[in-house]
């Protein structure tokens, strides 16, 4: 799986999709990993590890490279996109220096 990175600006950093995934917990240290080694694509943070749900930020100039990744990883790992948790939302606000897009 080959992602371009190519092209990057900084405009792209300053508007983040934020989505919500449910992963298999023993996979949550593999997805962090495969993400993370596409610097500048996407960050992960872990929502709820003992359910595996995972928040993955991706800036507005990598939408299509973050979905080419998410496409490769369904071959490797059960990954579903879901709504954002009941109550989550303070969480959110708390953790996010910006406004966030969610799109679920």
């Amino acid at each position: 799986m080959s992602v371009n990175l190519s092209g990057v600006t900084l405009q792209s950093f300053h508007s983040l999709t934020k989505r919500c995934f449910k992963v298999n917990r023993k996979d949550i240290a593999y997805l962090h990993f495969i993400v993370e080694s596409y610097e500048g694509l996407a960050t992960l943070s872990t929502v709820d590890g003992r359910n595996g749900i995972v928040l993955l930020s991706v800036p507005a100039g990598f939408t299509a490279e973050a979905e080419l990744l998410l496409r490769g990883l369904k071959d490797e790992i059960t990954i579903t996109e879901i709504p954002f948790p009941e109550g989550s939302h303070d969480f959110w606000r708390v953790h996010s220096r910006q406004e966030k897009k969610i799109d679920a």
